[in-house]
């Protein structure tokens, strides 16, 4: 994927600032594998681990949107962000790599009081959105986005058509989407990164 173009970027920021969802779902493809590649050596290799910090930069990174557009250099900042929370991660399991620097008392990036009651608003938030699906829809929704199954392998393990799977499956995102939006402009990508810690 090429570099995201300074001036593009910085349209993007501001557009995420405004709380356009499809801003963060393009910060999110392009930035995601290059994160994961950068955080994945640093945790043993640990596929769940590298995951888990990602997470918590992205939840963190919709949080802070509105600064964003203040960002002298995105990437950088992005980042650093990683670097703290991995540093942070690591501290509290007191693992910390003897190649890394330690912890700062007081890192800028850890998250506010605010931040985690911001979050643990949207984790509720995204349990009501999937326990109001019907009972067929939630779990083909689950077994998609918690287990990481494709289509394929849905359709076999419920006995139904892959046609019927995939539409199933639309109408949840589609669901699920417009609940969290009405709950308070939460984009729908943030609940697939932490579906698998709810």
């Amino acid at each position: 994927m090429p570099p995201l173009a300074p001036d593009n970027e910085r349209t993007v920021l501001i557009r995420l600032a405004e709380g356009d969802e499809s801003a963060f779902d393009l910060l999110y493809n392009y930035y995601q594998p290059k994160l994961f590649l950068y955080i994945h050596p640093f945790t043993g290799k640990s596929k769940e681990e590298t995951e888990e910090i990602l997470q918590e930069v992205f939840v963190k990174l919709w949080i802070r949107k509105e600064s964003l557009p203040a960002v002298k250099s995105f990437p950088q900042y992005l980042f650093r962000m990683t670097r703290n929370q991995l540093l942070d991660n690591k501290a509290k399991k007191k693992k910390l790599p003897a190649s890394m620097q330690v912890l700062p008392e007081q890192s800028d990036d850890a998250l506010t009081a605010v931040e985690k009651m911001l979050l643990q608003e949207y984790t509720e938030a995204a349990k009501e959105a999937i326990l109001q699906l019907p009972e067929q829809r939630r779990k083909i929704f689950l077994m998609r986005y918690q287990k990481d199954m494709t289509l394929d392998e849905i359709a076999a393990d419920l006995h139904i058509a892959k046609t019927t799977t995939k539409k199933q499956l639309y109408a949840a995102i589609k669901r699920v989407r417009v609940y969290l939006k009405e709950k308070g402009g939460w984009p729908a990508i943030l609940m697939v990164i932490i579906l698998k810690y709810l």
